[in-house]
């Protein structure tokens, strides 16, 4: 029973290091603050297009992070009633 669910979580879990990856290398050559004159408009629009993009990743890392954790817990439980009762 829990070998299955093994592999499910470190599927989950090796998606989830992926997402991190992939964010962080979305953020390394973001700009705490930006200073936008005439000639930097054009660059306005790829900022904001690359604000949504880490805003969507954040969103499926909250997802995987909750997945992972949660798997985490219930094969935990699993292992101590099987250790109780099994």
């Amino acid at each position: 029973m829990l070998t299955p669910l093994t592999y499910f979580w470190g599927a989950v879990t090796t998606v989830l290091a992926g997402l991190s990856i992939y964010r962080s290398i979305l953020v390394m050559y973001e700009d705490d603050q930006l200073f936008i004159g005439k000639q930097e408009a054009a660059m306005a629009a790829h900022y904001a297009a690359r604000l949504s993009q880490i805003k969507h990743v954040e969103t499926f890392l909250k997802v995987f992070t909750a997945a992972s954790g949660g798997l985490l817990v219930l094969m935990a439980a699993i292992w101590v009633y099987q250790g109780l009762y099994g």
